[in-house]
Formats: structure tokens, C-alpha cells, sequence
């Protein structure tokens, strides 16, 4: 599952929550299952929900990657 759209304390704390509660109904035999650690990020997209990756036709020379990672 994804983070939130919004990074604050209450939102993390919220997400994670709403993360094991999925996570619990999906994998009731993992329920138990201690997490040590969490992750939360924004995702880069765009409306095509695929990369750009190439030469800006306007800036000769210049190349740009867009809309393929996480951060």
C-alpha cells in the first residue's frame, strides 16, 4: 500500500496504522508478525503513468529522466 498524500507526523502515523490493519485482513495467519521498520514516500507520475527518459527536443544536447523512481 502507498503512503499518504500529505507527510506529517499524524498522517504516518495514521497510513501505518491503515497499513497493518490491510495487512492483517489480507495475512491473518502473519498477524503477529512484528515490523521493524516503515516506509512512506511520494511517488513521481505522470498523467501516462510511464517514464520519460530522452532528449529534451528544445535544449539540443540535453537529456532528462522523469516519472520512474520513488522517493
Amino acid at each position: 500500500m502507498r503512503g499518504g498524500l500529505f507527510s506529517t507526523l499524524k498522517e504516518d502515523r495514521y497510513i501505518a496504522q491503515l497499513i497493518r490493519h490491510n495487512f492483517n485482513e489480507m495475512f491473518a495467519a502473519w498477524k503477529d508478525v512484528e515490523i521493524d521498520y516503515e516506509w512512506s514516500g511520494f511517488a513521481c507520475l505522470n498523467r501516462s503513468r510511464l517514464p520519460f527518459i530522452g532528449s529534451i527536443p528544445e535544449m539540443q544536447g540535453t537529456f532528462a529522466g522523469f516519472s520512474y523512481h520513488e522517493n
